[in-house]
């Protein structure tokens, strides 16, 4: 009989599996498209802005790992379309809001994935960890195959954005599998605490994360672009995507 973390690491495998296949490329994408200079770096930049704005919102709307879960399994499901649509030639201001809709859901979705995680790991007195790293090999293996698909495919980024998205709906079904019964539910006090800003350090400290994730955000999705530049092809920018995840699971 499986237990819930046995079904969690399947889960994070195929969500993480469906993230590399778009996330890590599609600065690549929009550049293929035509998208240069400004147009570029806008659309490149909603994913870290759209991230923080989520991640704001899903707190408010978080209460308990039930809840958590049925967020997680609406997100996936409008990651589906959002994904798929964007593999599509649109104007920019559509790439934009399809852009939007995927930043504000994605990273917070994860963040919460991580929380439903924990709470079920430690309830099956597992190591988190270990249900974690699944979502890394998920990612490794997902650029793996796509080095050989960008080449099979012809660096078609239209029906791997539709293969991604086929894997957030496989994540928003699989969630279905996954009992939170297992968990005691524990109240928590989730209200925002604005007072917090009073504290110089902890307004610095949050200047300081926002720099570090816009950074790691911007870094991981322009970054592609920049290789590219220097003469990677598609496929060797995802195979080194392999050697970095696989450096992160080690």
């Amino acid at each position: 009989m499986k237990t819930e973390t046995s079904k969690l690491r399947i889960l994070f495998f195929i969500s993480y599996f469906a993230e590399a296949l778009f996330n890590a490329f599609v600065a690549l994408f929009f550049k293929s498209v035509g998208f240069e200079g400004t147009e570029l770096g806008i659309l490149v930049a909603i994913i870290p802005i759209g991230s923080m704005i989520g991640n704001f919102l899903f707190h408010k709307l978080a209460r308990n790992i039930k809840r958590n879960l049925i967020i997680i399994r609406i997100a996936c499901a409008i990651e589906f379309i959002a994904v798929g649509l964007i593999g599509l030639k649109h104007s920019f201001l559509f790439y934009c809001i399809l852009t939007s809709i995927y930043a504000i859901l994605d990273n917070p979705m994860f963040t919460l994935l991580d929380g439903v995680g924990v709470e079920i790991a430690n309830e099956e007195h597992k190591v988190y960890a270990s249900v974690r790293v699944f979502g890394s090999i998920g990612y490794m293996v997902a650029c793996l195959v796509n080095t050989f698909l960008l080449k099979i495919l012809n660096d078609n980024f239209a029906i791997i954005f539709a293969i991604s998205g086929v894997f957030f709906l496989f994540s928003s079904v699989y969630t279905f599998l996954i009992n939170t019964d297992v968990v005691v539910e524990r109240k928590e006090d989730t209200a925002f605490k604005y007072h917090y800003f009073k504290d110089k350090n902890f307004v610095l400290f949050i200047l300081f994360y926002i720099l570090c994730f816009s950074t790691t955000v911007i870094g991981s999705t322009y970054g592609s672009v920049y290789y590219q530049g220097l003469g990677m092809s598609n496929s060797e920018w995802s195979f080194a995507n392999v050697y970095r995840v696989l450096v992160e699971v080690i």
